[in-house]
């Protein structure tokens, strides 16, 4: 399942990818490693992020968390700490894959609340599919995006835009990203890199970078900006006041609602009116909720 039909392709590295030449991969964005645990900044983070910027290329930046071992305030600080120079220009990321720690939703749900915190960026949480499916991630999905990982057999090892098989997802997570491969190969690096389809504009991404300057209304309107307001509606009425949820047949009402509306990327005056109807259902207070 495509979670939108505008997308794009990427790849992530670390120093494990020292020597790649980024400029020459063809990737739209670049995600790098920045940080892990406690105090300990990737080698290659500065020149892997200014390479990324120089190349005319999408920048995320990611934390490699030991939570199993550290505080939230240690690992939130070593992020912080080092990605303030690249603060607006970059989307931030939480890798969660330590296999001590995976079950430890409130940790990472505060690790996500503290960087939003301080940096003004509401962050994206990185983790495999099983473990996205094995806990009770509700209200971390209510607020925050994903980014699965899984390895399906017939996945591409090339740069591409694949459906997610892992989409709709349990526990309320909506699929912004998918690495589909961990033995890609790209130009300008002759070993495995981790490739990614991301199902967004780079509008999109730079307004999860810069939400202060960027937004997705008027003209610049883009397919995100819908099936984010249906997925503002869903999350409220899937986690709102007690005793007051509807029939589940709603929540999936407007899952259709979201897949029709990716049709209709080429009508945009209708999809700005239908944009500015849900707006206006919004404005009314919950009224969707009773």
């Amino acid at each position: 399942m495509a979670e939108n039909s505008v997308r794009m392709s990427g790849i992530d590295i670390s120093t494990h990818q020292s020597g790649i030449d980024i400029s020459a991969t063809g990737a739209d964005f670049v995600i790098v490693k920045a940080t892990e645990g406690s105090g300990y900044v990737d080698p290659d983070f500065h020149r892997h992020a200014q390479a990324t910027i120089n190349a005319g290329k999408l920048l995320g930046l990611y934390h490699f968390s030991w939570n199993s071992a550290n505080s939230i305030e240690e690992e939130v600080n070593t992020f912080v700490d080092a990605v303030r120079p690249y603060l607006n220009q970059a989307i931030l990321i939480l890798d969660w894959e330590d296999k001590d720690g995976v079950y430890d939703v409130g940790f990472a749900q505060a690790w996500l609340e503290q960087v939003e915190a301080r940096t003004g960026i509401a962050p994206i949480i990185y983790m495999s599919a099983s473990v996205a499916n094995a806990y009770s991630w509700e209200r971390v999905a209510a607020k925050y995006w994903l980014w699965v990982a899984g390895y399906p057999g017939w996945a591409p090892d090339y740069l591409d835009t694949p459906d997610c098989p892992y989409a709709p997802l349990g526990h309320g997570w909506w699929v912004l990203m998918w690495q589909y491969t961990d033995e890609g190969r790209v130009p300008g690096y002759g070993g495995n890199v981790d490739l990614n389809v991301f199902y967004r504009s780079d509008y999109k991404w730079k307004s999860l970078a810069d939400p202060n300057h960027y937004n997705t209304d008027g003209d610049d309107l883009d397919m995100s900006e819908n099936t984010d307001l249906l997925r503002e509606i869903r999350n409220a009425l899937r986690y709102g006041k007690a005793n007051s949820h509807p029939a589940g047949d709603v929540i999936w009402a407007l899952d259709d609602i979201r897949v029709n509306t990716q049709k209709a990327l080429a009508a945009q005056e209708a999809l700005k009116a239908e944009v500015a109807e849900i707006k206006s259902s919004l404005a009314k207070g919950n009224a969707l909720e009773k």
